[in-house]
């Protein structure tokens, strides 16, 4: 299992700061807003991971953060990787563009309007779709389900499979599952 940071940084007007990912070919995060952080160097704790990949990410180095917990993630497609969180409110430096996006200031009240990859948004764009063709639920369902996650029996159904996989790989998927059908 690899071990990675995310780091959410606020300043004192309650904006956080935010890297949209847009400069990597290939990146599984292409296109979302995210925190600043990345993968452990061998022998690196969580904490000296956080302090560098801020620092080498943003121009900043952190001098008040805080652990606030991990998020394991398990899957037979990928690699598992336990992701350590973080808090900042405090930083020296000055902030310089970023090679992996763009960095912003966006106050915690623009959060919620990024766009998102939610169960609720992937199931009511389900139901929409299977109303437009005029099928049932389930007949759009099923398929859905076996083309994201590539098996026939899968734990979790459709709307679940594709929020983990993540927006850009589902529709990689089922891109590829249309292409075998014509």
């Amino acid at each position: 299992m690899k071990n990675t940071t995310l780091c959410y940084i606020e300043n004192e007007r309650g904006e956080y700061l935010m890297l949209h990912r847009v400069k990597k070919q290939n990146d599984l995060n292409h296109d979302k807003w995210i925190g600043v952080g990345g993968k452990c160097e061998e022998g690196e704790s969580p904490e000296e991971c956080v302090c560098r990949e801020t620092l080498e990410e943003t121009g900043l180095m952190l001098t008040d953060y805080r652990y606030r917990g991990v998020i394991t993630f398990v899957s037979d497609i990928w690699e598992g990787e336990y992701m350590h969180l973080f808090t900042a409110t405090g930083w020296t430096g000055t902030l310089r563009e970023c090679s992996e996006g763009v960095l912003e200031w966006l106050h915690k009240d623009a959060l919620a309007a990024l766009p998102q990859w939610t169960d609720e948004a992937i199931h009511d764009g389900l139901i929409a779709l299977a109303e437009q063709l005029g099928v049932k639920n389930a007949t759009l369902m099923w398929p859905v389900r076996i083309a994201a996650a590539g098996k026939l029996v899968t734990p979790g159904g459709a709307v679940e499979i594709c929020r983990i996989l993540g927006r850009d790989e589902t529709l990689r998927r089922l891109r590829a599952g249309l292409e075998k059908l014509a």
